[in-house]
C-alpha cells in the first residue's frame, strides 16, 4: 500500500495530520521493537506521558499500528514554549544520539505542519492542531530554518493529544477511518480537559 497515493487527493492540512500520525506511531513502533531498552528517565525524556503507548504498540504489528495511525485528527501534539529563543544556544546543541536526532526531526516536522496550517488559514490551524491563539500567532514568527533549530529544545517534543482510551479503542475495534476520526476528536478534548 502507498500511503502518499492514498492521500494525495486530500487537502494539505489533511495530508500532513495522517502522515504525522503515522510516522510518529511508526517511530515509536519500530523503538520498541528494536529490544532498546532505555531506563525509566531516558524513556520519558525521548517519549514523555507515553509508557502505556509504547508497553501498547510492543505487541502489535506493523499493519495494526498503521492502522491505528489512520485518523484525521492529530494524535500527537507539540508541546509549545511560548518564549524567546536564543537560536544561536539552539544552533550549539549538537548530538550524536540517534534517538535523540530522530526526535529533533520528528519534532521539527510538527512544528513545520503546524507553521505550514497556520499560515493556510489561521483558525483552522487553531482547531486542527488545538493550537491556542497565542500559540498560533507564536509559531507564525518563525521560518523553517529556525523551526529546525527550536527543534532542538529537548522540552519541544511530541506527546500524545488523545487519552488513551482512543488507541485502546482503536487497537481493540474494527473501525474505519472516519470512525477513528470521530474517536480522536472526543478522546482530544478529554484529553484537553484533563490537563
Amino acid at each position: 500500500m502507498n500511503v502518499f497515493a492514498d492521500i494525495r487527493q486530500l487537502p494539505t492540512s489533511n495530508r500532513s495530520i495522517r502522515l504525522e500520525n503515522r510516522s510518529a506511531l511508526l517511530r515509536r513502533w519500530r523503538f520498541t521493537q528494536s529490544g532498546q531498552l532505555l531506563d525509566p528517565s531516558r524513556e520519558q525524556y525521548l517519549f514523555p506521558e507515553q509508557r502505556d503507548l509504547l508497553r501498547m504498540l510492543e505487541v502489535m504489528s506493523e499493519a495494526e499500528v498503521v492502522q491505528l495511525a489512520d485518523c484525521g485528527t492529530p494524535l500527537f501534539q507539540i508541546q509549545l514554549r511560548l518564549t524567546d529563543f536564543s537560536l544561536e544556544a539552539c544552533a550549539k546543541r549538537s548530538t550524536t544520539d540517534l534517538l535523540e536526532e530522530e526526535s529533533r526531526q520528528e519534532s521539527f516536522l510538527a512544528l513545520a505542519a503546524r507553521l505550514d496550517s497556520v499560515r493556510t488559514s489561521f483558525q483552522q490551524a487553531c482547531l486542527l492542531f488545538n493550537l491556542s491563539h497565542n500559540e498560533a500567532a507564536w509559531i507564525s514568527r518563525f521560518c523553517p530554518q529556525e523551526l529546525h533549530l527550536l527543534a532542538r529544545d529537548p522540552a519541544m517534543v511530541l506527546v500524545p493529544a488523545v487519552n488513551p482510551a482512543y488507541f485502546i479503542a482503536s487497537a481493540t475495534r474494527k473501525l474505519t477511518s472516519v470512525e477513528r476520526t470521530v474517536l480522536g476528536s472526543v478522546a482530544r478534548g478529554r484529553a484537553a480537559a484533563m490537563h
